[in-house]
């Protein structure tokens, strides 16, 4: 649900989860988004050496209560250590809160099947597609 806006009062800007492993990426990422007008709540996702979280060790993200988008960048460490959480773990975690998802994948041959809520963008995102994206999936 949306903040409603009293008369002559700002409204409080959106917040976005951002899960972004790479601390450089998470930096540039949330900068953008917060120059757009968001709040940022951002995570590194699952960490070594089990590369699990709390989300996907219970099935739910206490990070995603208080946002209304999140955005994951699918290239987790665990991933490439073929360890814990996977990126359709986490994708699928998220998809449960009802939330719209922006999931940052690196380019594959096929495209993706489309799903509600879900927006696919080509890793790495370009500024505007990341901004426009969260737009789209937090503005009526």
């Amino acid at each position: 649900m949306k903040p409603v806006k009293p008369p002559g009062m700002k409204a409080p800007p959106l917040s976005i989860l951002l899960v972004e492993a790479d601390n450089a990426d998470r930096q540039r990422y949330g900068r953008w988004l917060e120059d757009a007008g968001y709040e940022v709540v951002a995570c590194p996702g699952p960490q070594g050496p089990e590369f699990t979280c709390v989300g996907s060790r219970t099935g739910a993200c206490p990070l995603t209560a208080d946002v209304e988008l999140i955005i994951l960048d699918t290239r987790l460490e665990g991933e490439l250590a073929m360890a814990g959480a996977s990126a359709a773990d986490l994708i699928s975690v998220y998809r449960a809160t009802g939330k719209p998802v922006v999931v940052l994948e690196p380019r594959i041959g096929r495209a993706p099947l489309p799903e509600a809520g879900v927006v696919r963008l080509a890793w790495p995102p370009d500024r505007s597609d990341l901004v426009l994206a969260a737009r789209a999936l937090t503005e009526d």
